[in-house]
């Protein structure tokens, strides 16, 4: 191994390790604040979080399948 290659794998190692930390400390703050949520609401926002759940957000509006939405209907469909 060159010294270059150690080098960015010793980047590569502090990068994954800071990541993990962070997500950790991420996921710990979830469970903190989740013990502090109504049941009802932690199901609401257990749904929020799912993968994918936002994905309507940056699909495209198809107009001739009626998918397209004015300003109002965009507000609504947010706070819903």
């Amino acid at each position: 191994m060159t010294a270059v290659s150690a080098e960015e794998d010793t980047q590569e190692t502090l990068k994954k390790r800071r990541k993990k930390a962070s997500d950790e400390r991420k996921g710990q703050e979830i469970e903190r604040i989740n013990e502090t949520l109504d049941s009802s609401i932690k199901h609401i926002i257990d749904q929020a979080r799912d993968k994918g759940a936002s994905s309507w957000l940056n699909t495209l509006p198809i107009e001739e399948m009626g998918f397209t939405l004015n300003k109002e209907e965009f507000r609504d469909a947010l706070r819903l």
